[in-house]
């Protein structure tokens, strides 16, 4: 029988992210049982799904052709992707008068492909509630198994249907969605950076005035620069700095092999043409997500904080917060060639 979600409860928030919290974190059994093929199929039927919702919608279903699979993709990143569809999926609920469905938790641990399993199964909720007031039926929805998938393949599937799902009326990125997440970036770093600098031999004290980032309350950082005043810059040169930072955390990884996350640091996808923000958005968050899982294998375990909401950003504003965090990064832990 359908399941009618029309009158959905007001703890409908409250109980889906209890939901997925226990999803995540009491079924050891189920992150045996599941592999990224598994998770590959359930993301191929949120494809479905939402080609049936735009049809419903007449808006355009054209799937965009998905990249090659990544093969430096790791459950992690996969888990990042989700996050942004998850999003997606609560902007297109809330243009159709129905409650929003909580954002996917940021995970700091070993994302595993249970972790992303049970997170598609809370979007696809999000969704079959939904196609309930499109008048379609998608509970039957179900794709092949297919042996053999890869995060990387699960990420490029995703990534396909992220691009689809901007298609039916969800908002763009705007910088003050990547300001989030440079925000987000810049807290791990400095958690990391305080945990490596204690180690450093002969490392000085911080001078007063000056936080973790380098940038004192004033907001001029050690070489004299001020960091809050925007100068400029554009999503290509904010692109160009979380490339320069996930470079410095691909050096930090390699030198401190205890520090380096499962398959390593994931250099960031470059755009074909000109960087948007959601270019910067989706190279932030596999950076953040591997910064994440180096703060938690250098032992700082504590829960990932919830993206903060940012008004008024720039692609100025973004920089500034990144180039805030590879100083903190590398000042904390330098490479050989500057000692």
């Amino acid at each position: 029988m359908r399941r009618d979600y029309r009158c959905a409860p007001r703890g409908f928030r409250a109980a889906a992210a209890l939901a997925l919290a226990a999803a995540l974190t009491t079924a050891p059994g189920l992150a045996q049982a599941k592999t990224p093929s598994h998770v590959h199929q359930s993301a191929v039927e949120l494809t479905i799904i939402a080609q049936k919702l735009l049809r419903a919608d007449f808006a355009t279903e054209t799937v965009p052709a998905a990249p090659p699979a990544d093969m430096n993709r790791r459950p992690r990143h996969v888990y990042a992707k989700l996050r942004r569809i998850a999003d997606q999926i609560a902007a297109l609920r809330r243009l159709n008068g129905l409650p929003s469905t909580p954002s996917l938790p940021r995970l700091a641990k070993d994302i595993t492909p249970a972790d992303v399993f049970a997170a598609v199964a809370t979007v696809r909720e999000a969704m079959e509630q939904l196609a309930v007031l499109y008048g379609v039926d998608v509970l039957d929805v179900a794709a092949p198994f297919k042996e053999g998938k890869t995060p990387g393949d699960v990420y490029a599937t995703l990534n396909a249907l992220a691009a689809l799902l901007s298609q039916g009326y969800t908002p763009a990125v705007v910088p003050n969605d990547v300001y989030a997440l440079a925000t987000a970036l810049e807290t791990e770093t400095e958690a990391l950076a305080g945990r490596l600098a204690p180690h450093r031999a002969g490392a000085p004290a911080d001078a007063p005035g000056v936080d973790a980032s380098g940038v004192d309350a004033s907001g001029v950082d050690a070489s004299g620069v001020d960091a809050t005043t925007p100068r400029g810059e554009t999503p290509a040169d904010a692109l160009r700095a979380v490339t320069a930072y996930a470079a410095a955390l691909a050096a930090l990884a390699a030198r401190e092999t205890d520090l380096a996350p499962a398959g390593g640091v994931s250099a960031p996808t470059q755009p074909t043409g000109p960087a948007r923000p959601a270019d910067v958005f989706n190279a932030l968050s596999l950076t953040l997500a591997d910064a994440t899982a180096m703060r938690v294998k250098a032992g700082l375990t504590g829960p990932a904080a919830p993206l903060a909401q940012a008004v008024g950003k720039t692609p100025s504003d973004v920089f500034a917060r990144i180039e805030a965090a590879r100083r903190a990064l590398e000042s904390a832990a330098p490479s050989s060639s500057s000692n």
